[in-house]
């Protein structure tokens, strides 16, 4: 990791790389308006789901598809990817495309901003590329209530609350064990959309004076970007306990990044992830391959053949 007196001259990426539907879009959209350049190919808003747009890349995100495929995950797979996999060929092919990416669309960029949920599970992938050519990194998590996240993905793809809650646990052990040693700020999407200035403050800290210090027109700009009726599907910190699909592991991962976006200090979320993430994988070796056979044999089924 480079150091402080480092940061002034290295060009710098803010990967922004929190699970679907966690407030990744507004907190990009974020970053871009106190600075930092977003790509030039950007997905078109969805009215409904994301009415004031994805601020991610349409050329981005089906490389990562095509990634998860070839490494026999997508983007709704709720079990971690295998160990070494950014070794293999395909995650290799994706490297050389996205670097692509990054010269054509950030060639003349100091700061720029890359967002896709996806990054949850592929973020070593990005900091291995960005490493090599030499842009140093800053990982934002959003993160968010997961009883919001998953009415918010059933409404979106019809998910079940078992699925999505198991998409936030891997999703977050993966991301975090991922970012530590580099420069990170965790953001509750509930704060952002509250008071942003005190996320704005936490990054510049890590950005240096590459990221202004906001002006009038900024704050005008992002204060009528984030408004209160972005926040949908509201759940407490007591619903979320109330919740009897929402298991205790899933309340504790949420409960310290709470405490770590909050406290400025992430020693007690690692400390947690690190215990949660081996009791997971445990579990994980008791029911992979039944749920992927179940998996495999209803789509055998709906696809005509016998399972």
């Amino acid at each position: 990791m480079r150091t402080e007196d480092t940061m002034g001259t290295a060009r710098t990426c803010i990967l922004v790389a929190g699970t679907h539907r966690s407030g990744t879009s507004a907190a990009t959209r974020v970053v871009n308006l106190l600075g930092a350049d977003v790509t030039r190919k950007l997905a078109a808003a969805a009215p409904g789901i994301n009415d004031r747009g994805y601020w991610e890349s349409t050329a981005i995100f089906p490389i990562h598809d095509e990634l998860l495929r070839g490494l026999g995950s997508s983007w709704d797979d709720v079990f971690p990817l295998a160990g070494r996999w950014t070794e293999t060929s395909v995650a290799q092919q994706a490297k050389h495309r996205i670097i692509a990416e990054i010269e054509e669309d950030f060639a003349n960029s100091a700061l720029f901003v890359v967002k896709d949920p996806r990054l949850v599970h592929l973020l070593p992938l990005w900091l291995e590329i960005l490493d090599e050519l030499q842009i140093e990194p800053i990982v934002v998590i959003p993160f968010r209530n997961p009883v919001e996240v998953a009415l918010s993905l059933e409404k979106r793809d019809r998910m079940t609350i078992a699925k999505s809650n198991l998409m936030y646990v891997h999703g977050y052990l993966e991301v975090e064990l991922a970012s530590r040693g580099r420069r990170r700020v965790l953001i509750h999407y509930e704060n952002l959309l509250a008071d942003w200035r005190g996320f704005a403050e936490a990054l510049r800290r890590i950005a240096g004076p590459r990221l202004p210090i906001p002006n009038a027109g900024t704050i005008g700009e992002i204060d009528n970007f984030l408004t209160r009726d972005l926040h949908r599907n509201r759940c407490s910190r007591e619903g979320l306990a109330r919740e009897p699909a929402t298991a205790a592991t899933i309340v504790e991962i949420y409960d310290r990044m709470v405490e770590a976006a909050e406290k400025g200090d992430d020693a007690a979320l690692r400390n947690s992830s690190d215990r949660i993430r081996a009791t997971v994988a445990e579990a994980t070796r008791l029911y992979k391959e039944l749920v992927i056979a179940e998996r495999d044999g209803r789509l055998a089924s709906a696809s005509g053949s016998s399972p």
